[in-house]
Protein backbone atom coordinates (compact mmCIF):
# COMPACT_ATOMS: atom_id res chain seq x y z
CA UNK A 1 0.00 0.00 0.00
CA UNK A 2 1.32 3.33 -0.75
CA UNK A 3 -0.33 5.48 1.90
CA UNK A 4 -2.24 7.44 -1.22
CA UNK A 5 -5.64 4.92 -0.39
CA UNK A 6 -7.44 7.28 2.16
CA UNK A 7 -6.91 10.38 -0.15
CA UNK A 8 -8.05 8.11 -2.74
CA UNK A 9 -11.32 6.77 -0.94
CA UNK A 10 -11.70 10.94 -0.17
CA UNK A 11 -11.70 12.05 -3.49
CA UNK A 12 -13.73 9.32 -4.67
CA UNK A 13 -16.38 10.46 -1.85
CA UNK A 14 -15.99 14.41 -2.78
CA UNK A 15 -16.70 13.61 -6.50
CA UNK A 16 -19.89 11.36 -5.74
CA UNK A 17 -21.17 14.38 -3.87
CA UNK A 18 -19.93 16.80 -6.50
CA UNK A 19 -21.69 15.02 -9.06
CA UNK A 20 -25.03 14.81 -7.29
CA UNK A 21 -24.17 18.80 -6.33
CA UNK A 22 -24.48 19.74 -10.56
CA UNK A 23 -27.12 17.04 -11.07
CA UNK A 24 -29.22 18.88 -8.30
CA UNK A 25 -28.10 22.53 -9.94
CA UNK A 26 -28.82 21.17 -13.59
CA UNK A 27 -32.61 20.10 -11.68
CA UNK A 28 -32.81 24.26 -10.49
CA UNK A 29 -32.37 25.23 -13.98
CA UNK A 30 -35.34 22.72 -15.17
CA UNK A 31 -37.25 24.20 -12.79
CA UNK A 32 -36.56 27.89 -13.60
CA UNK A 33 -37.75 26.59 -17.60
CA UNK A 34 -40.87 25.02 -16.45
CA UNK A 35 -41.93 28.29 -14.58
CA UNK A 36 -41.03 30.49 -17.39
CA UNK A 37 -43.02 28.19 -19.27
CA UNK A 38 -45.91 28.09 -17.11
CA UNK A 39 -46.06 31.82 -16.98
CA UNK A 40 -45.50 31.75 -21.19
CA UNK A 41 -48.76 29.70 -21.57
CA UNK A 42 -51.10 31.38 -19.27
CA UNK A 43 -49.95 34.38 -20.86
CA UNK A 44 -50.56 32.37 -24.81
CA UNK A 45 -53.72 31.49 -23.20
CA UNK A 46 -55.20 35.02 -22.76
CA UNK A 47 -54.22 36.00 -25.82
CA UNK A 48 -55.59 33.32 -27.87
CA UNK A 49 -58.85 33.72 -25.99
CA UNK A 50 -58.76 37.52 -27.21
CA UNK A 51 -57.60 36.48 -30.90
CA UNK A 52 -60.37 34.14 -31.01
CA UNK A 53 -63.16 36.23 -29.41
CA UNK A 54 -62.16 39.30 -32.27
CA UNK A 55 -62.92 36.95 -34.81
CA UNK A 56 -65.98 35.85 -33.61
CA UNK A 57 -67.16 39.43 -33.44
CA UNK A 58 -65.80 40.53 -36.71
CA UNK A 59 -67.32 37.09 -38.03
CA UNK A 60 -70.65 38.11 -36.85
CA UNK A 61 -70.64 41.64 -37.97
CA UNK A 62 -69.35 40.38 -41.28
CA UNK A 63 -72.17 37.90 -41.20
CA UNK A 64 -74.65 41.05 -40.35
CA UNK A 65 -73.25 42.83 -43.40
CA UNK A 66 -74.05 40.62 -45.73
CA UNK A 67 -77.39 39.54 -44.45
CA UNK A 68 -78.20 43.56 -44.57
CA UNK A 69 -76.56 43.91 -48.28
CA UNK A 70 -78.81 41.21 -49.54
CA UNK A 71 -81.96 42.52 -48.05
CA UNK A 72 -82.43 39.99 -45.13
CA UNK A 73 -84.23 41.25 -42.21
CA UNK A 74 -81.72 39.77 -39.09
CA UNK A 75 -84.21 37.32 -37.83
CA UNK A 76 -85.30 33.92 -38.04
CA UNK A 77 -82.43 31.75 -39.63
CA UNK A 78 -80.35 34.67 -39.80
CA UNK A 79 -80.03 35.08 -36.27
CA UNK A 80 -79.63 31.76 -35.54
CA UNK A 81 -76.84 31.62 -38.05
CA UNK A 82 -75.56 34.64 -36.48
CA UNK A 83 -76.02 33.13 -32.59
CA UNK A 84 -74.39 29.82 -33.61
CA UNK A 85 -71.15 32.01 -35.08
CA UNK A 86 -71.15 33.91 -31.97
CA UNK A 87 -71.27 30.79 -29.77
CA UNK A 88 -68.38 28.97 -31.56
CA UNK A 89 -66.12 31.55 -31.11
CA UNK A 90 -67.15 31.94 -27.20
CA UNK A 91 -66.39 28.05 -27.42
CA UNK A 92 -62.78 28.86 -29.27
CA UNK A 93 -62.39 31.47 -26.92
CA UNK A 94 -62.52 29.25 -23.66
CA UNK A 95 -60.63 26.36 -25.68
CA UNK A 96 -57.90 28.67 -25.99
CA UNK A 97 -58.31 29.47 -22.02
CA UNK A 98 -58.64 25.77 -21.46
CA UNK A 99 -55.36 24.97 -23.34
CA UNK A 100 -53.30 27.68 -21.55
CA UNK A 101 -54.17 26.07 -18.09
CA UNK A 102 -53.58 23.06 -19.31
CA UNK A 103 -50.09 23.52 -20.34
CA UNK A 104 -49.59 25.74 -17.22
CA UNK A 105 -50.63 22.49 -15.49
CA UNK A 106 -48.03 19.93 -17.14
CA UNK A 107 -45.29 22.98 -16.63
CA UNK A 108 -45.67 22.71 -12.74
CA UNK A 109 -45.51 19.33 -13.37
CA UNK A 110 -42.17 19.40 -14.95
CA UNK A 111 -41.18 21.90 -12.45
CA UNK A 112 -42.20 19.23 -9.44
CA UNK A 113 -40.24 16.37 -11.39
CA UNK A 114 -37.49 18.46 -11.68
CA UNK A 115 -37.35 19.41 -8.35
CA UNK A 116 -37.23 15.80 -7.04
CA UNK A 117 -35.06 14.65 -9.21
CA UNK A 118 -32.11 17.06 -8.25
CA UNK A 119 -33.08 16.11 -4.61
CA UNK A 120 -33.12 12.56 -5.42
CA UNK A 121 -29.86 13.34 -7.06
CA UNK A 122 -28.35 15.23 -3.81
CA UNK A 123 -29.28 12.39 -1.46
CA UNK A 124 -28.48 9.95 -4.04
CA UNK A 125 -24.63 11.56 -4.08
CA UNK A 126 -24.87 11.60 -0.45
CA UNK A 127 -25.43 7.75 0.40
CA UNK A 128 -22.56 6.91 -2.32
CA UNK A 129 -20.25 9.20 -0.60
CA UNK A 130 -20.95 7.49 2.45
CA UNK A 131 -20.34 3.79 1.12
CA UNK A 132 -17.10 5.01 -0.43
CA UNK A 133 -15.74 5.91 2.86
CA UNK A 134 -16.91 3.12 4.76
CA UNK A 135 -14.99 0.68 2.31
CA UNK A 136 -12.66 2.37 3.18
CA UNK A 137 -10.13 -0.36 5.04
CA UNK A 138 -7.63 0.69 7.32
CA UNK A 139 -4.35 -1.21 6.85
CA UNK A 140 -2.93 -3.16 9.40
CA UNK A 141 -1.56 -2.28 12.86
CA UNK A 142 2.36 -3.06 13.54
CA UNK A 143 3.22 -6.33 13.90
CA UNK A 144 0.73 -7.60 10.96
CA UNK A 145 -2.23 -7.74 13.42
CA UNK A 146 -5.61 -5.54 11.79
CA UNK A 147 -6.22 -2.27 13.06
CA UNK A 148 -8.99 -2.96 16.15
CA UNK A 149 -12.59 -1.56 15.12
CA UNK A 150 -13.40 -1.29 18.69
CA UNK A 151 -12.08 -1.68 22.05
CA UNK A 152 -11.50 -4.87 23.46
CA UNK A 153 -13.80 -5.98 26.38
CA UNK A 154 -13.96 -4.18 29.27
CA UNK A 155 -11.40 -2.23 28.06
CA UNK A 156 -11.17 1.67 27.33
CA UNK A 157 -8.95 3.03 24.01
CA UNK A 158 -8.10 6.60 22.84
CA UNK A 159 -11.55 5.96 20.77
CA UNK A 160 -13.84 5.38 23.27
Amino acid sequence: MSGMEPFLFAAAAASAVAGGVMAYQGSQYEMDVAEQNAVAAKREGTVMASIEAQRSREAVGRGRALAAASGLTVDGSATAVLGSMAAMGDFNARSAIYNGRRRVQQSNADRLGAKMRGNAALVSSVGQAGSILTSYKAPAAAGGAPAPASAPAGQKGPWS
